[in-house]
């Protein structure tokens, strides 16, 4: 079940976000919860963007973990993706008539923190060995367990 953007209340937000600025105020001082509220429509937006384009992350994943690729290629793969879904997401967050027809499914929070930890690992792993942070094999490791739970919960 997919839930529709509330582009009503987000336009709110933004002209209040806007109207604030203007004053030299921020909503972030003004009004917390609201501030919040608007950070949390606008990452949703983002979330969905690769949510979207999960089976292109599937296949990344898929790559690495059957040694197709390097770790260090997987690495820059997955957070260039991830950058590009940001930079989309800035885009449709600007066109209120494509948030219209924006919908979010239902249990986007959980792929997205399923995401965001590998996310996370892929800039926690050490680089020849040297420094803290987590070896190749602790790296695969993470990313297989953290894939078998995307796949059992999100795969079509």
């Amino acid at each position: 079940m997919n839930n529709s953007f509330n582009v009503t209340r987000y336009s709110e937000l933004i002209e209040k976000e806007t109207a604030l600025a203007n004053k030299k105020k921020s909503l972030f001082y003004e009004n917390r919860s609201e501030y919040l509220e608007l950070l949390n429509y606008q990452a949703s937006v983002e979330q969905q963007i690769t949510y979207n384009r999960k089976n292109d992350y599937f296949l990344l994943i898929n790559k690495y973990l059957n040694q197709l690729i390097t770790p260090s290629e997987f690495r820059i793969e997955f957070l260039k993706m991830e950058k590009q879904d940001g930079t989309k997401a800035k885009k449709i967050l600007q066109d209120f008539q494509q948030l219209s027809f924006f919908s979010l499914v239902e249990n986007l929070e959980e792929f997205s923190n399923l995401m965001g930890q590998i996310s996370d690992l892929c800039l926690e792993v050490r680089e020849l060995g040297y420094g803290e942070g987590l070896s190749k094999d602790e790296f695969h490791h993470s990313v297989n367990n953290l894939y078998l739970q995307l796949k059992k919960s999100f795969e079509d």
